[in-house]
C-alpha cells in the first residue's frame, strides 16, 4: 500500500508537512500506535484512503466543470481568437523589424492596393498591427505590449475597451485608427477637449504621418476652410462638441461650399476617448444651435416681472401643519427648561394659511408646470387671452423666466461682474473670487474657452509646490499630474515668453490662447548659461514679421524638431546653416537645453512635493455619479505616487433636494444644539447613506438616457430621411434634383 512506507517509520522521526495536511499527519500518527493488522487499523486506513479518492474526485470535477464553462462561454472564444492575433502579430515581429523607414512607409500603400484587389480589413490586420508596433518603436520610442494590441482589436471590433491607469490606452488607439483609415473614407479620434484632441494630433499623430496617413486637427475658432481640409485627411483628431456641432450645421447648409465634413457619409468610424465622459456625462446636454436674436427680446424682462408675482407651491396644508408640529417638538426636546412656554397644542395655525399654488418645481430634471391659477394670473398681468397665442406667444417667455427665477442663484449658478451676469461651471468661478479676495495665488481649469486654451499649461503646473488649481468635474480628466511639474510643457513655456516678443508684435487673443497662468508662489527654474546663451541669439534674429499664431506654429515645429534629431545633429545643422541663420535649429537646440534644465528642476521639486505627502484632492460637493467623483479622487496617487482626497458635503447642497433626501432636520436639530458650522458630521453611517443618494441619482438619469434613446429611435427615422434628401439636393446636379422634386411633388399629391 502506499502508505506502508510512512506507517513504518517511528513516531519520533521528523516529517515535513504543510499546514493543510495537519489533519491527515495527526492521523498517521494515531494509527501507528495500533498493531498493524488489527481491525481497527484496517478500518480506519479504509477511512483514510476513502477520504483521499473523494477529494481527488471532487477536485478533478471542480476543474472539469470551470473548463467546461470556460468552453461553453462566448468569452472564451473571443479571448481565444485575440490571443490568436497576438501570437501572429508577435510572429511577424522580427520579419517588419528588418523593414528600412522607407520600406516601412511604403506598407501603407501596400495594405491599400491589396483592399482595393478584394482583400479585407481581417485579412490585413495582423500585419497592420504589427506596422504600427514597429513605427511608434521608432518614431515614439514606445512599443505596443501584448495587451494594447488586445485593445486595439477590441476597439477595431466597435467594441469599449477599458484599460486601467498607465496602460496606455492614448498608444492603443493608433493600431484601429490606422488599420480603418486604410480604407481611405476618414477617421475620427474624439477626445473630450481641445488640450487632448491637439496634445494627441501632435504626439501619436507623428505615428500615421511616419507611416503616410494624412492627419487633421479640429479646434475652436477654425473657419470653414480649415475644417474641410481636416476633415479630408485620413485620421482626424477632434472633441465631441466641436464634432457634433459640425454635423449640425452642415445639415443647415444652403449651399454645398458650406459644407465641412465628408458627405455623403461624414461618419464612418471613430474612436472615443473618456467613452463615458462623451456618452453618458455630455450625453445627457443636447447641442443646440442658437438662431439669430429674436425681436421679442424685449419680453423677457416683463417675464421676468411676472415670475416674481407667481408663487411656488411645494407642500399641501396637512403637510405645513406636520413640519411645524415636529419643529416645535425637536425645539422641546432639545431645551428641556423652556417646555413650560411652549404649548404642542397652540402651535402657529399660520400654517394652515395655505396659499394659491400658481407653479411647481421638480428639482430633477430642472422644470416647472404652471397651475391654472398661475395661468390665470399670467394671463390677466399680461393682458392676454392666451398665454400659447401664436400671434402673442408668451408662454416660452415665463417659463424661462420662472426657471431663472429657480434654479439660477447668484453666487452659485453666475456671478456678477462688471454689471454683467456670468453663468458660472461648478462653483468654480466663485471659489476663484473667494481665493481672489483673500489673495491666494491659483489657477482655474475648466470647460470655459477662455480656461480651455491654457489647460495643458494649467496641469503642467498643477503638481508644483504650492500650487492650487480649481478643477470642476468636465475638466482635467484623461492627464496625469506630474508631482514636481511637467518639465516639458514648463520648457515651452519658457522658451515661448522668451522669443514671442521678439517674434511677432501682435498681442494674444484672450478669446483663443486664455488667461495667462498664474506663476506667483511657484519656484522660478532655472536656466543654465547655455541654454540663455541660445535664447539671446535666437532673439537677435530679425522677427516681428510673423503673427502671432504664426510664431507660436514656429515654437512648436521646432520643438518637434528636436524629438527627431540629438543634440550633436541639431549643433552640426546650426552650423552647417550658419549663413543663412536658421532659426528653426537654432530654437530647438534651445529648447533641448531648457528641457534639461527644466527636468533638473521638476525632479528636485517633485522629490520635495512627494516628502510633503504629494497631491491633495479637495472635493467640495458630490456628483450626481460616483464614478466622476473616483475620476477625481484619482487624480491624486497615481502611478505609486502619494496623495490624499477630502470630500466636504454641505447638507443644504442642491442635490439632496432634488432626490427628497431630507436633511432639514438635521440641520436644525445641529443648529439648536451649536452655533459652530465648522464641526464635521462623519462616519460609516454618513457614508453609506451618501453612496445610497447617489445609486438613486444614477438610477434616475440612467432612466432619462434610455427614455431619450427609445424616443430618438422613432425620430432618427424621419431624420435620417430629411437629412439624406437635403444632401442629395445640395450635393446633386440639376437632373438629380429635378426627379427628386418630381418624386416629392408625385408622392404629395391627394389620390384621385
Amino acid at each position: 500500500m502506499a502508505s506502508a512506507p510512512s506507517l513504518a517509520r517511528p513516531y519520533f522521526y521528523p516529517q515535513k508537512q504543510s499546514h493543510h495536511h495537519r489533519s491527515l499527519a495527526f492521523l498517521d500518527r494515531s494509527i501507528q500506535s495500533l498493531p498493524f493488522n488489527s481491525p481497527s487499523h484496517r478500518l480506519r486506513h479504509c477511512s483514510l484512503r476513502t477520504l483521499c479518492f473523494v477529494s481527488s474526485v471532487k477536485e478533478n470535477i471542480g476543474r472539469f466543470k470551470k473548463n467546461w464553462n470556460d468552453f461553453t462561454s462566448l468569452n472564451y472564444w473571443v479571448v481565444r481568437d485575440y490571443n490568436r492575433l497576438v501570437n501572429d502579430v508577435n510572429a511577424l515581429e522580427p520579419r517588419i523589424q528588418r523593414l528600412s523607414d522607407d520600406q516601412l512607409t511604403a506598407k501603407t500603400e501596400e495594405f491599400k492596393g491589396r483592399l482595393r484587389q478584394g482583400e479585407t480589413l481581417a485579412d490585413i490586420q495582423a500585419e497592420a498591427f504589427a506596422v504600427v508596433r514597429e513605427a511608434a518603436k521608432r518614431k515614439l520610442g514606445m512599443r505596443h505590449f501584448d495587451v494594447q494590441i488586445v485593445g486595439g482589436a477590441v476597439l477595431h471590433d466597435g467594441c469599449i475597451a477599458e484599460m486601467k491607469t498607465g496602460e496606455g490606452k492614448t498608444l492603443v488607439s493608433t493600431l484601429a485608427a490606422y488599420l480603418n483609415a486604410l480604407s481611405g473614407e476618414g477617421v475620427h479620434v474624439v477626445t473630450v477637449n481641445d488640450y487632448l484632441a491637439q496634445r494627441d494630433a501632435e504626439w501619436m499623430g507623428g505615428v500615421h504621418r511616419f507611416l503616410g496617413l494624412s492627419v487633421g486637427l479640429i479646434q475652436r475658432g477654425m473657419k470653414a476652410d480649415e475644417r474641410r481640409s481636416n476633415y479630408a485627411c485620413d485620421i482626424t483628431y477632434t472633441n465631441n462638441s466641436e464634432l457634433g456641432f459640425d454635423y449640425l450645421r452642415d445639415n443647415l447648409a444652403g449651399d454645398s461650399g458650406q459644407l465641412v465634413m465628408r458627405w455623403p457619409r461624414p461618419f464612418r468610424f471613430a474612436i472615443v476617448d473618456e467613452v463615458d465622459s462623451v456618452l453618458i456625462d455630455e450625453g445627457r446636454n443636447p447641442l443646440l444651435i442658437s438662431g439669430e436674436a429674436s425681436k421679442d427680446a424685449a419680453r423677457f424682462p416683463v417675464a421676468a416681472k411676472v415670475a416674481e408675482l407667481l408663487v411656488r407651491g411645494l407642500v399641501s396644508p396637512v403637510l405645513a401643519l406636520l413640519n411645524d408640529f415636529l419643529s416645535r417638538i425637536i425645539f422641546i426636546l432639545t431645551n428641556p427648561c423652556r417646555t413650560s412656554s411652549l404649548s404642542l397644542v397652540n402651535f402657529n395655525l399660520s400654517a394652515c394659511q395655505f396659499c394659491y399654488q400658481h407653479y411647481s418645481v421638480e428639482l430633477k430634471d430642472n422644470s416647472v408646470e404652471l397651475t391654472e391659477e398661475g395661468i390665470a394670473l399670467a394671463e390677466t398681468a399680461l393682458e392676454t387671452k392666451d398665454l400659447w397665442d401664436e400671434n402673442d406667444p408668451w408662454a416660452r417667455f415665463v417659463m424661462n423666466a420662472l426657471k431663472a427665477k429657480e434654479f439660477y442663484r447668484q453666487d452659485v449658478q453666475y456671478i456678477v461682474r462688471n454689471g454683467k451676469a456670468l453663468i458660472i461651471n461648478e462653483n468654480s468661478e466663485y471659489l476663484s473670487d473667494l481665493l481672489t479676495k483673500r489673495k491666494i495665488p491659483h489657477n482655474v481649469l475648466n470647460a470655459r474657452p477662455r480656461y480651455a486654451a491654457r489647460e495643458a499649461e494649467i496641469i503642467a503646473q498643477a503638481g508644483r509646490k504650492y500650487a492650487i488649481t480649481i478643477s470642476t468635474n468636465m475638466a482635467g480628466r484623461g492627464t496625469d499630474i506630474i508631482l514636481g511639474g511637467n518639465p516639458k510643457m514648463l520648457a515651452k513655456e519658457i522658451l515661448e515668453d522668451s522669443l514671442l516678443p521678439f517674434l511677432t508684435q501682435e498681442p494674444p487673443d484672450i478669446e483663443v490662447y486664455g488667461e495667462p497662468v498664474s506663476q506667483q508662489v511657484l519656484s522660478k527654474v532655472t536656466v543654465g548659461q547655455s541654454s540663455l546663451a541660445l535664447l539671446a541669439k535666437t532673439a537677435l534674429i530679425e522677427g516681428k514679421s510673423w503673427s502671432y499664431q504664426d510664431a507660436k506654429s514656429i515654437i512648436a515645429e521646432s520643438m518637434q524638431l528636436s524629438q527627431s534629431l540629438d543634440v550633436m545633429e541639431l549643433e552640426k545643422l546650426v552650423e552647417e546653416q550658419s549663413e543663412m541663420y536658421p532659426l528653426g535649429p537654432t530654437i530647438a537646440l534651445a529648447y533641448t537645453y531648457v528641457l534639461k534644465d527644466c527636468e533638473v528642476h521638476c525632479f528636485n521639486e517633485g522629490s520635495e512635493v512627494k516628502r510633503l505627502g504629494g497631491l491633495h484632492v479637495i472635493g467640495t460637493s458630490l456628483h450626481e455619479s460616483r464614478r466622476i467623483d473616483n475620476q477625481l479622487r484619482g487624480r491624486a496617487g497615481r502611478q505609486g505616487d502619494p496623495g490624499s482626497t477630502r470630500f466636504m458635503v454641505s447638507l443644504q447642497d442642491e442635490m439632496f433636494q432634488k432626490f427628497n433626501f431630507d436633511t432639514e432636520w438635521a440641520v436644525k436639530l445641529i443648529s439648536r444644539i451649536t452655533n459652530d458650522e465648522d464641526i464635521p458630521i462623519e462616519g460609516g453611517a454618513i457614508v453609506k447613506q451618501l453612496l445610497a443618494l447617489q445609486v438613486n441619482a444614477e438610477k434616475y438619469f440612467f432612466g432619462i438616457r434610455k427614455s431619450l434613446v427609445e424616443f430618438d429611435e422613432v425620430l432618427e427615422v424621419q431624420r435620417k430621411h430629411v437629412y439624406d434628401l437635403r444632401q442629395l439636393i445640395l450635393t446633386g446636379d440639376d437632373e438629380s434634383c429635378s426627379h427628386q422634386v418630381q418624386r416629392t411633388w408625385e408622392s404629395l399629391k391627394p389620390d384621385d
